[in-house]
């Protein structure tokens, strides 16, 4: 279950003499509601120690309070500083944030936005319009008419923002960060009873790395490959001298289109590789095979999927693979599970008698012998990232790849995998394999259940 951290506002308590951290409890039900687990932030932390013990997967700025530009006072400076700190840490570790009504306007006063006093937004409702271009229209257009519960209004907007929902009369109501996975909204998503189905929805998507709109570009990028393989295509040799289609170029184009749509990060795929001198410093970045098992693909035998990873720090945190000749798909997100048709799958395979798999064009004389020295005699044979999925759900026990593969073959079938509990293992480093090496080639890896241990 992924947690997402939760900020309070402070009250004084002249009786007991003390400040008192305080929450609309109906918050913890929202984020309950959206399948997360919630984490109430206390004032006095260490935003390192915090965060690497308990993993926070999202951050929700909450409303109570002015801004002390707005109404100083040494209650609205303390949560003011802690919140600004706890926003410049958010964006440094690519956590996503989120502000509700304060929550927005301490956004907004970070990245340098000024404000005004407005009326008529305290305890009402207003219908509001959906910017066309923001990457949340989606979700935000089947809410249109809102609550409110605020004095104060942004004046002037950051280049840094742009406006995702607005007034009747052009106040600014939401908006989003042209490069950080930063949203605010002024209206109470927790006020409402009950709570909209639709804005639980987009919480949900949100804080799941845009899981849904991921699922939907691999099938959309499906269907223009399978238009392609119902006709005859022309095959041409990249440099490698590995082959390429019309289906690779399209896939690649309708992918990079889509997800640019929906994210900020950059985006790396097999057709468009990215220098290291510009990638090194990628922490969080799409990583992309348009069309795996191009082969596959060329002999027409259904085995050729469409991958999408998102990468952080080195690791897959969501991956996607589809298979367009069957319209079936297998997703997984950190923390949350692996599925395949949005029904969770898990490899809890005991059997002794291992099933291992093997590629449909690319085996080699060392994976033989592998199988040999273990005493496995039952090999099954699948194409492009399949066989990693088929692992994940338990129709095999061990995947051995002792010859080239690149970090976009990988990278999603490896979460699939991994969060249904199993593992891909670097021959050379004897670690799980990480990604944005200086080299986009993988070292030779064995891919097996939990539970096994082929590499000493």
């Amino acid at each position: 279950m992924r947690k997402i951290a939760i900020t309070q506002r402070l009250i004084e308590n002249d009786k007991y003499f003390e400040i008192r951290e305080a929450l609309d409890i109906n918050f913890s039900k929202l984020i309950k509601n959206c399948g997360f687990l919630p984490i109430i932030l206390p004032y006095n932390i260490d935003f390192n120690e915090f965060f690497k013990s308990i993993d926070i997967h999202g951050v929700i700025f909450t409303g109570g309070n002015d801004l002390d530009l707005n109404n100083s006072n040494k209650l609205s400076f303390k949560r003011d500083q802690f919140e600004k700190k706890l926003l410049k840490f958010c964006i440094e570790k690519s956590v996503p944030v989120m502000g509700i009504c304060r929550g927005m306007q301490l956004i907004a006063d970070f990245f340098g936005c000024s404000f005004k006093k407005i009326d008529g937004h305290v305890n009402t409702r207003h219908n509001i319009k959906i910017n066309k271009l923001s990457k949340y229209s989606n979700y935000l257009k089947k809410n249109t008419n809102v609550n409110s519960f605020h004095n104060y209004t942004i004046d002037k907007l950051s280049d840094q923002l742009i406006i995702s929902a607005s007034d009747e009369k052009n106040e600014i109501e939401a908006f989003e960060h042209v490069q950080h996975k930063i949203y605010g909204q002024m209206w109470h998503t927790e006020r409402e009873y009950p709570i909209k189905k639709s804005e639980i929805n987009f919480i949900k998507n949100y804080f799941n790395d845009g899981i849904d709109d991921v699922i939907k570009i691999a099938s959309k990028a499906s269907k223009v490959i399978m238009n392609s393989y119902e006709k005859e295509f022309k095959i041409d040799l990249k440099d490698d001298n590995s082959p390429l289609t019309n289906a690779d170029l399209l896939s690649n184009q309708i992918i990079i289109k889509e997800l640019k749509k929906i994210s900020n990060y950059p985006i790396i795929t097999e057709e468009n590789p990215i220098d290291y001198r510009i990638r090194k410093n990628y922490k969080k970045y799409w990583l992309v095979d348009p069309l795996d098992g191009t082969k596959d693909f060329i002999a027409k035998n259904d085995q050729f999927t469409v991958n999408i990873a998102l990468i952080l720090n080195r690791k897959p945190i969501l991956g996607v693979v589809y298979i367009p000749a069957t319209d079936d798909f297998y997703w997984a997100l950190k923390n949350i599970g692996s599925y395949k048709n949005n029904k969770v799958i898990k490899n809890n395979s005991s059997r002794e008698k291992i099933i291992g798999a093997k590629s449909n064009f690319h085996s080699t004389k060392e994976e033989e012998l592998f199988f040999k020295k273990f005493k496995i005699s039952k090999i099954l044979r699948f194409g492009s990232a399949i066989k990693l999925c088929k692992l994940a759900e338990g129709e095999i026990d061990v995947y051995p790849r002792l010859n080239g593969t690149m970090e976009w073959d990988t990278a999603a079938p490896q979460i699939i995998a991994s969060e249904a509990g199993c593992k891909l293992i670097d021959i050379e480093t004897k670690k799980e394999l990480r990604y944005n090496k200086k080299t986009l080639k993988n070292n030779s890896f064995i891919a097996s259940r939990e539970d096994l241990n082929f590499i000493k």
